[in-house]
């Protein structure tokens, strides 16, 4: 009988205007002890020089694919396209690293491979460090948090109400392919037709989440992503919070997703 074969992760990769940080976010791949994945990174257009140094350090490797874009897309229409560039079996897992932000240390994916491991983890989310760290209190928690990352509490989880919540399902993103596939498409597109510009996260996340139900999603309490706010054009800056805001109670506003059903 030939041996099982191992899990595949695809990074999903959205770059702007990151050249004084994207070499980082690219060694901390190529440092992973973990060997099975492929990385496909698309370039939104900068004019830093961000695309052609991220060309040169991959260079001809196989794992690795450096896209760019002709327009401005925004990022979630960049990790759609980075998605469907990558490839990949039903089972194997979509990771999401931003351009300027990098994995935490060398054996992340080895521990993303012993969760998933288990077939009945479909997602899992956390956790990360700000490279700015704020000092912050979570209103519900009553106790500063990592980059306001946590295990849902009992009664959000329990009822699906994560739409109605605080998001909290950042860095590090992972799912299994055949979940991102049940994504409609229409669903993460904005009135003009257009993907939404801001809030990639919950707009992905939250219909995940409800169709994976805490059976079959994790919380990784443990440092694995190191998120760069200071980076000017970060989402955490706040000239951005409007966007998300608006995005934010566009989604919240849409039905749930149902509990997704797979063969056994």
């Amino acid at each position: 009988m030939s041996a099982p074969k191992p899990l595949q992760f695809l990074l999903v990769s959205a770059s702007y205007q990151c050249t004084e940080w994207v070499n980082r976010c690219l060694d901390s791949v190529l440092s992973q002890t973990y060997p099975h994945f492929r990385m496909v990174m698309v370039d939104d257009c900068s004019t830093d020089g961000t695309f052609e140094r991220a060309r040169a350090r991959v260079g001809n490797d196989p794992r690795f694919q450096v896209l760019a874009n002709t327009e401005r897309r925004f990022p979630l229409a960049n990790i759609v396209r980075a998605s469907a560039e990558v490839g990949g079996g039903p089972e194997d897992v979509l990771v999401v690293l931003d351009g300027d932000d990098w994995l935490a240390h060398p054996r992340v994916l080895e521990r993303l491979a012993e969760v998933y491991a288990d077939p009945e983890v479909w997602l899992t989310y956390g956790s990360h460090e700000l490279r700015v760290p704020p000092a912050r209190r979570d209103r519900w928690l009553r106790r500063k948090v990592r980059g306001k990352v946590y295990r849902y509490p009992a009664p959000v989880s329990e009822l699906g109400a994560y739409r109605y919540y605080d998001f909290i399902a950042a860095h590090l993103r992972s799912y299994r392919r055949f979940l991102w596939e049940a994504l409609r498409d229409e669903d993460l597109r904005d009135s003009d037709g257009d993907y939404y510009r801001a809030a990639a996260d919950a707009v992905t996340m939250w219909p995940m989440l409800e169709m994976a139900t805490p059976k079959h999603w994790r919380y990784l309490d443990e440092t694995l992503y190191i998120y760069n706010n200071q980076h000017s054009l970060s989402e955490n800056r706040p000239g951005s919070r409007p966007e998300q805001l608006r995005v934010a109670l566009k989604v919240r506003a849409k039905p749930p997703y149902a509990p997704l059903e797979r063969a056994p």
